[in-house]
C-alpha cells in the first residue's frame, strides 16, 4: 500500500513538472493531454495486465526522456526506435517536443489503437523481437522485464553504429560485442537507477 500510494504522489509531480516544463510547446501540450484523457476509464497498468496476464509495464517518466536526450545528445536529427512503447507518451513526446523521427515497436492491441498521432512516428503493431532496426539512429529499450535469454538475442540484433539507451544493465553484460559510451542515473517512480548509452562494436 504504501508503494501504491508513493507512485501515485510521484506520478502527481511529475505531471506537474510536465506542465511547467514542456507545456509551452502547444502542439504536444495538446496532444499529451488528448492521449492522457484516453486512459482516464482504464490505466495502461491495467491493459497490460489483462493482456500479458502479468504485472509487467513500465513507463519512463517524460522528465527522465528529456534527461536521456540530453544525456545521450538526441535531436531531431535522430530516428528513434522505441522498443515495447506502451501507450506511446515518451514517443510522442520525443517525436513533438524533441523533434526526432520515432518508429515504436508494441505489441498490445489496445495500445497500437489508441496510439498517438503524429507524422514523426510509425508504430509497428508487432513483437520487437522480429524487427528491423537498420533505420535507427538511437534506439530506446526500457526492458526491465525482459530475460537473459531475450535480451542475449536482441544483443544479436541490434545493428552497429546506432546509440543504444539501456535502463538498469548494459548490454556489455550479454555480449563481448558492446561497449558503453557513458553512464547517467535516470528517475523512475520506483526510485533511481542506471541508464547507459551502448554501442555495438562489431
Amino acid at each position: 500500500m504504501y508503494l501504491f500510494f508513493k507512485v501515485k504522489i510521484y506520478e502527481w509531480l511529475e505531471q506537474r513538472r510536465v506542465a511547467k516544463v514542456f507545456y509551452h510547446n502547444d502542439r504536444f501540450k495538446e496532444r499529451d493531454l488528448a492521449l492522457l484523457c484516453e486512459y482516464r476509464s482504464k490505466n495502461p497498468y491495467q491493459i497490460s495486465k489483462e493482456f500479458l496476464k502479468t504485472h509487467c509495464y513500465g513507463e519512463t517518466p517524460l522528465t527522465s526522456v528529456a534527461h536521456i536526450v540530453k544525456e545521450c545528445g538526441l535531436s531531431s536529427a535522430d530516428t528513434l526506435i522505441e522498443m515495447g512503447a506502451g501507450r506511446g507518451r515518451a514517443s510522442l513526446f520525443l517525436a513533438e517536443y524533441v523533434g526526432c523521427r520515432v518508429i515504436a515497436y508494441e505489441q498490445i492491441p489496445a495500445f497500437v489503437e489508441k496510439f498517438p498521432s503524429s507524422p514523426n512516428i510509425k508504430i509497428l503493431s508487432q513483437d520487437m523481437f522480429s524487427g528491423d532496426f537498420s533505420k535507427g539512429t538511437a534506439i530506446y529499450l526500457y526492458g526491465t522485464m525482459l530475460t537473459d535469454q531475450e535480451i542475449q538475442k536482441l544483443c544479436t540484433l541490434f545493428p552497429p553504429k546506432v546509440k543504444i539507451i539501456t535502463v538498469s544493465y548494459p548490454l556489455s553484460d550479454y555480449s563481448d560485442h558492446y561497449v558503453v559510451k557513458k553512464v547517467f542515473t535516470v528517475k523512475f517512480p520506483w526510485g533511481k537507477t542506471e541508464g547507459y548509452w551502448n554501442e555495438r562494436t562489431s
